[in-house]
């Protein structure tokens, strides 16, 4: 286990984790979501609550990718979804940062680091976290959790990442 750790290997995989599990499970989760429209549509208040909970933990460990959750949350709810979506999302976000902290990333960072050209972009990413933040929560194509994870490797500020990442996923959402 040492070993994987000293290689980066543990790091590479949770970043494969927050790529393919969140495929995958959209895959069979929207199979069986759509196929229960009006079951979900007709939830009770204790039965929302309990959604919008358990869906900032599967967000949050990246088993579910937020824009098709946005997608699938405005197909059952229309814009009243908007607001317990963007908390979600805060919410997870929290999550994520947290997991992927814990993880710490930092070999991954230093191979990137000795990367010159690489080295320079994550310094000014450093420097202005809470611009890149915005712009990569502004933007549908950066997955969720991955995003989360890089972040967190980078040592990006919570304050940084709460602030820019709620700003760039209120135009997304």
């Amino acid at each position: 286990m040492n070993q994987l750790k000293s290689k980066g290997i543990g790091e590479l995989i949770f970043l494969l984790w927050m790529g393919v599990i969140p495929l995958s499970s959209s895959i069979v989760l929207g199979y069986i979501g759509f196929n229960a429209v009006e079951a979900v549509r007709n939830f009770s208040f204790p039965q929302l609550v309990l959604f919008w909970g358990i869906s900032i933990f599967i967000l949050g460990f990246g088993f579910f990718p937020t824009t098709f959750f946005a997608l699938f949350c405005g197909y059952m709810w229309g814009i009243n979804a908007f607001f317990p979506i963007f908390f979600v999302y805060i919410f997870a976000s929290i999550i994520g940062y947290g997991l992927a902290n814990f993880i710490n990333g930092e070999r991954l960072i230093a191979f990137l680091k000795s990367k010159g050209k690489m080295n320079e972009i994550l310094a000014n990413v450093e420097r202005n976290s809470i611009y890149w933040v915005f712009l990569v929560r502004l933007s549908p194509i950066f997955p969720f959790a991955i995003t989360n994870t890089l972040l967190a490797y980078l040592k990006i500020d919570l304050k940084s990442f709460l602030i820019g990442g709620s700003l760039g996923m209120l135009p997304r959402t």
